[in-house]
C-alpha cells in the first residue's frame, strides 16, 4: 500500500490518503451511510480514511492522530475491521455491528454527547440515518459507529487520547474501556490481531 507508513518507535500506522487510488473516493460516493451490504468499506485505507474523516470534524478529537489509530485499531479488535460476520454477535451478545456497541450504550452516548457538545451531538446526528432504527444504524451505518467509538472513548477518559500514543497503550486503553474486565479479550490479544492485520491486509510488519 504506497500511501501507508509505519513508524516502529511509537507503533503508530499511517495510511496517507492523498496517496490512494482516485477510485476509492468514487466509491465512497456511492453510499451516504457506507451501507455493509456492499463491503467496499472493508478495503483497509479506505476505512482508515473513514475514520479520519468522520472524527476530525468533532470537537473532541482532541488528539487527532491518537485517536484516528485507536479508533481503527479498536474495529480490527472487534470484527477486523469489518470482515467478521456481524450476526451471531448481535445474536448471542446483542453487540451490533463493526464497532460491537450495544444498544443501551449507543442511546447513553447519544445523550451524553448532547450535554458535552452541541456542536458534536449536531454532527453525530447528522451522520445517523433518522429513517432507520438504532439497530440498523449500528450494523450498517459505518461513519455511524465510528462517532459513537470516539465518543465512548472519550466519555470514559477525556484525557485518552492523549495516553494512545503507541500500540501497547492502546491496547491496555481498549481492554480497560472498551472490552472492560467483563470481556474475555486481551492487552496481548489486542496487539497480535493488530499485527496480523497489519501485515495480512497493509503489508506492514509491526
Amino acid at each position: 500500500l504506497k500511501g501507508c507508513t509505519f513508524e516502529s518507535a511509537s507503533g503508530i500506522l499511517e495510511i496517507d490518503s492523498s496517496k490512494l487510488e482516485p477510485q476509492i473516493l468514487i466509491v465512497e460516493a456511492k453510499s451516504k451511510y457506507n451501507i455493509s451490504k456492499d463491503r467496499s468499506y472493508l478495503d483497509p485505507s479506505k476505512l482508515y480514511t473513514i475514520v479520519d474523516e468522520t472524527i476530525r470534524e468533532f470537537d473532541i478529537d482532541i488528539h487527532h492522530r491518537n485517536n484516528l489509530n485507536l479508533i481503527f485499531e479498536t474495529l480490527i479488535a472487534e470484527t477486523k475491521a469489518g470482515q467478521f460476520s456481524y450476526t451471531k454477535a448481535a445474536k448471542k451478545y446483542k453487540n451490533f455491528g463493526i464497532a460491537q456497541m450495544k444498544l443501551t450504550n449507543a442511546e447513553f452516548l447519544k445523550r451524553y454527547i448532547k450535554t458535552v457538545s452541541k456542536h458534536d451531538y449536531h454532527i453525530l446526528m447528522n451522520l445517523r440515518n433518522n429513517d432507520k432504527s438504532e439497530e440498523w444504524n449500528l450494523m450498517n451505518n459505518i461513519r455511524y459507529s465510528i462517532a459513537l467509538c470516539l465518543i465512548h472513548y472519550y466519555q470514559r477518559d477525556k484525557n485518552i487520547s492523549k495516553k494512545a500514543h503507541c500500540l501497547e497503550q492502546r491496547a491496555k486503553i481498549w481492554k480497560k474501556h472498551y472490552n472492560t474486565i467483563k470481556g474475555k479479550g486481551t492487552p496481548e490479544k489486542y496487539i497480535l490481531r493488530v499485527q496480523n492485520f497489519a501485515k495480512e491486509q497493509l503489508n506492514v510488519n509491526l
